[in-house]
C-alpha cells in the first residue's frame, strides 16, 4: 500500500487511514510510526474523517455521494467491523471517549446559514444542540475547511476557512473551555476585502494574528498553551505555531523545504514517539525527540516511475528496484529485482514485465526469471515502452528525433524519425507519440 487517506493520529502514536477502493473504504492501522500498515477491515462509502480514541475504538464520518447528509459509524475492534451509529449533516466530529463526543452540524436552513454544535453522551446515537450565537455567522459551504482539536475533555478549538482561491483565505480560530458548550473568537486573518492586508510588508493589527496566505489543512493543540496550523499552499515544510493557547502565531520550518517531492504538511501530532508529521504528498515524517532531524519513514520509497496493466501496479525507485504494489486488501509488496540508479522504466505486459535500463533492456515472464532483451552495444537509453515481449520502442542518446523500434523482441531494431526532439523523454509531447505509435503498430502487427 502506498498512500492512506485520510489519515489519524493518535497522542498516543498509533496511526489509522482509509484508502478508497471501489464503493468503500479499506482501514489500515500502524500501531506506532515505525511499524507497518495492517489491513484490519472495510467501511462502505467514501470516510471524509477518521477519530479514535484507543486503537480498538473509533468513530469514522462516511459522506454520501447522492446526498448531503452524512453518516456516522462506530467500531469496537479497531476497525475490522463497523456500526452505523447515526445519520446526519454532521461536518466534523470529536469523541473523548467511546459514548462522550461533539460535533459540527449544518443547520435546517442549509451550511449557508451558520453552524451548529451538537453533544452526545450515547456514542452518537442522540445529540443534544447547544446554543452558540458566536459561531452563527460561520458559513459551512463546500469547500470550507473546519476543524476541533481538544487538549482536553474541556479546552479545546474550533478552526475556519473561508471560501479558497488565488492562494488566500480567510480564517478564524474560537476556543473553548467547557467541551465545547460555548465558544469564543481568539484570532482571526484580515478581510479579504482589504487588499492591503494580502501583502507581507504589511504590519497586521494584533486581532489579525492569522495569516490570509495558505488554506487551513489541520489544527492540532497539543496541551493548553502550545499548538500548530497546517496550511495547503503555505510554504514547503513549515507550519504555524502558537504558544499562547492560539492568540497569537508565528512561522515554523519542520521539514526540508527544498525536497525535490512536495514536504507541504496536512497533518501534524505530537506523540509518545516523537513529533509525527503527514505531508500532502502522503509521506509520514517522525521527529524521535525534541531538536533532532525529522526524518521521513513512510513510504520507504520514492516512485520515479509507475506502470499498469492486467489489473497490477509497478514501480520503480530511486534505488533502481523494481516493486509489485500490493492490490489485495494486506497491501503487501513485492521486490521483484534490483536494477541500480540507472533504471528508467518498468513496463507490464502480458504475462510479466519489462525493465528498461539506462544499458540495457530485460523481460520477465510469469515463473521465470529475468532475461535479457538484445540492444545494440553503446546505446544510451533514456526512456522505452513495451507492448508485450515482442512489440516495443526505446528513446536513446540525450537529443534526437528518432524512435528505435523493435517488433521481434530485440533481434532487430530500426529508426523511426520523429517531428520533435525528446530532450526529456517523458516529456506530454514524447509520450503522446510513444503512445501514438504503439497504437498504430499494434493495429499493424496483429498478424506478425
Amino acid at each position: 500500500m502506498y498512500l492512506v487517506r485520510p489519515l489519524f493520529i493518535s497522542k498516543s502514536g498509533f496511526l489509522v487511514g482509509a484508502e478508497v477502493n471501489g464503493n468503500q473504504n479499506n482501514i489500515f492501522e500502524r500501531t506506532r510510526p515505525l511499524s507497518h500498515w495492517n489491513f484490519v477491515g472495510s467501511i462502505p462509502g467514501i470516510v471524509i474523517q477518521l477519530d479514535f480514541d484507543t486503537l480498538k475504538s473509533g468513530f469514522a464520518l462516511v459522506g454520501s455521494r447522492i446526498t448531503s447528509t452524512n453518516s456516522l459509524y462506530s467500531t469496537s475492534d479497531g476497525g475490522r467491523h463497523w456500526t452505523l451509529v447515526s445519520k446526519g449533516k454532521y461536518v466534523q466530529v470529536h469523541f473523548f471517549n467511546n459514548q462522550n463526543g461533539i460535533a459540527l452540524s449544518s443547520p435546517p436552513g442549509g451550511p449557508g446559514f451558520g453552524a451548529e454544535i451538537l453533544i452526545t453522551s450515547s456514542g452518537g446515537r442522540s445529540w443534544t444542540q447547544e446554543p452558540t450565537s458566536t459561531l452563527s455567522q460561520m458559513s459551512l459551504l463546500s469547500g470550507n475547511y473546519v476543524g476541533f482539536s481538544f487538549a482536553s475533555n474541556e479546552i479545546g478549538w474550533l478552526a475556519f476557512g473561508g471560501q479558497p482561491g488565488a492562494g488566500s483565505e480567510e480564517k478564524w480560530l474560537f476556543r473553548t473551555v467547557n467541551g465545547g458548550r460555548s465558544w469564543t473568537e481568539v484570532a482571526s486573518s484580515p478581510p479579504l476585502t482589504n487588499p492591503s492586508f494580502s501583502s507581507p510588508e504589511t504590519t497586521l493589527p494584533d486581532s489579525f494574528s492569522l495569516p490570509l496566505n495558505g488554506y487551513l489543512s489541520q489544527i492540532r493543540l497539543t496541551t493548553p498553551s502550545l499548538g500548530y496550523i497546517a496550511l495547503a499552499r503555505g510554504g514547503r515544510g513549515d507550519v504555524l505555531e502558537t504558544v499562547d493557547g492560539g492568540i497569537h502565531w508565528t512561522g515554523e520550518q519542520l521539514l526540508p523545504a527544498n525536497n525535490f517531492r512536495s514536504t507541504s504538511i496536512s497533518e501534524i501530532a505530537t506523540t509518545p514517539f516523537g513529533g509525527v508529521a503527514l505531508t500532502a504528498a502522503g509521506s509520514i515524517w517522525n521527529q524521535a525527540n525534541s531538536g533532532a532531524a525529522w526524518k521521513e519513514i513512510y513510504p520507504p520509497y520514492r516512485a520515479t516511475s509507475i506502470s499498469y496493466g492486467s489489473g497490477k501496479v509497478d514501480i520503480t525507485t530511486e534505488q533502481g528496484r523494481v516493486i509489485a504494489l500490493g492490490s489485495n486488501p494486506s497491501g503487501a509488496s513485492n521486490v521483484l529485482g534490483n536494477f541500480g540508479v540507472s533504471t528508467e522504466a518498468v513496463n507490464i505486459i502480458p504475462g510479466g514485465e519489462v525493465v528498461v535500463t539506462n544499458t540495457a533492456i530485460e523481460i520477465k515472464r510469469s515463473g521465470k526469471g529475468w532475461a535479457k532483451i538484445p540492444v545494440p552495444v553503446g546505446w544510451q537509453i533514456n526512456d522505452g515502452r513495451f507492448l508485450n515481449g515482442s512489440v516495443g520502442l526505446v528513446v536513446t542518446g540525450p537529443l534526437t528525433k528518432a524512435l528505435e523500434v523493435t517488433l521481434n523482441g530485440g533481434h532487430s531494431w530500426t529508426k523511426v524519425p520523429i517531428p520533435v526532439q525528446c530532450i526529456f523523454p517523458r516529456s506530454a509531447q514524447c509520450n503522446q507519440l510513444v503512445g501514438s505509435w504503439l497504437r498504430v503498430r499494434t493495429a499493424s502487427t496483429q498478424s506478425l
